[in-house]
């Protein structure tokens, strides 16, 4: 039996190099000193940093992998699975899932310069990109765990 699982295994881990090595970078690895805006914290905000976004990416035929390092240790490798073009104000609707999180969702949209996306590793752990009104674009790491808690339901009083 370990003669055919450590093959099959080595093949997997090929297999998402290959994909690793196709995917380019979306955003720019320079720290850009700016101020976060204040509407981009909030509970749950662990992270926010200003990004310059290769935009070249998301111009030409649909990439089957775009790479988001969205921080220094975290990178996501997104497969996009389908676009939608849309109107008012026209612009392009990407959806896809994240390599290696089976519960994941990545939705980017994007109109001329603005770019708004969430990816939701479906694990607690959501990142975001934003576009201020300065026309900066931003990113951030949210914990979905400092998310206030349901409340108990509350029990009518029968009469």
């Amino acid at each position: 039996m370990p003669s055919i699982l450590i093959p099959t295994l080595l093949l997997a881990a090929c297999g998402r190099a290959l994909t690793q090595v196709e995917a380019l970078p979306a955003f720019s690895t320079k720290d850009i000193e700016a101020d976060v805006p204040p509407e981009l914290r909030g509970t749950g905000v662990r992270r926010v940093r200003a990004v310059e976004i290769n935009l070249g990416l998301f111009s030409g035929p649909v990439p089957k992998t775009t790479r988001l390092n969205f921080f220094p240790n975290v990178t996501l490798d997104v497969v996009w699975t389908s676009t939608e073009e849309v109107q008012r104000p026209s612009g392009i609707v990407w959806s896809g899932t994240v390599i290696g999180f089976p519960l994941s969702q990545a939705t980017l949209a994007i109109s001329s310069r603005n770019v708004t996306g969430n990816i939701s590793r479906g694990d607690g752990w959501i990142y975001q990109i934003r576009t201020a009104p300065d026309g900066r674009w931003w990113v951030r790491e949210i914990d979905q765990k400092e998310f206030p808690r349901d409340a108990a339901p509350v029990v009518p009083e029968r009469k």
